[in-house]
C-alpha cells in the first residue's frame, strides 16, 4: 500500500530527535512537570510539526500533542 501523503512518512530517526533535544537541555531547566512538557511539545512541533505542508494536518497534530498532555499529566 502507498500512503497518500508519502511525504509524511516518518521513522524511529524522527523520534530520536525528540529525544535529543531533551537530552541536550540542562537539567536545571526542568525545575517544574509543566517545563519539561513545554520542551517535549516544542520538539515534538519541531520535528514534526514543521514537515507538515497542509494547516489542517498542522492542526491535528497540535491536537494530538494536547491530547496526549491533557490525558497523560492532567489539567
Amino acid at each position: 500500500p502507498t500512503p497518500s501523503k508519502f511525504h509524511y512518512i516518518f521513522n524511529l530517526r524522527d523520534l530520536s530527535r525528540v529525544y535529543h533535544g531533551l537530552c541536550v537541555c540542562q537539567p536545571e531547566q526542568f525545575g517544574t512537570k509543566e517545563a519539561l512538557l513545554r520542551v517535549w511539545r516544542n520538539e515534538c512541533l519541531r520535528v514534526f510539526h514543521d514537515r507538515l505542508i497542509s494547516h489542517e494536518d498542522k492542526l491535528q497534530l497540535q491536537a494530538i500533542v494536547e491530547n496526549l498532555v491533557q490525558t497523560n499529566f492532567g489539567p
